[in-house]
């Protein structure tokens, strides 16, 4: 099957967009990741810098580029994060309004 199954809309209601939600799902998601890091360490070390990456990007799509850099910087050194990085400083309404941030 080549069609999409479903459309995901990103608006100001939706609930991934809400800060004390992404917030909570932050502190929970590192609250998992710690009870394994004795039995996987590799897997949560990835794991930590994907659940930042993702907290970056959010504060990326909703405009609070000091936050969007606090969290890029404990990301995975990628050449999109390293961009995204470098876009909070200048650019950020060009590639939020061309790519899909967060979504």
């Amino acid at each position: 099957m080549c069609l999409p199954l479903y459309n995901r809309h990103v608006e100001g209601s939706n609930l991934s967009l809400n800060e004390g939600y992404r917030i909570k799902d932050f502190n929970f998601s590192l609250q998992t990741i710690k009870h394994y890091a004795a039995q996987y360490p590799k897997e949560v070390a990835i794991a930590y810098k994907r659940i930042h990456g993702s907290m970056g990007r959010y504060y990326y799509k909703v405009g609070n580029m000091p936050k969007a850099r606090e969290y890029f910087i404990k990301s995975s050194a990628d050449w999109k994060t390293i961009l995204y990085y470098l876009t909070t400083f200048a650019g950020a309404k060009f590639v939020k309004k061309r790519f899909n941030v967060f979504g």
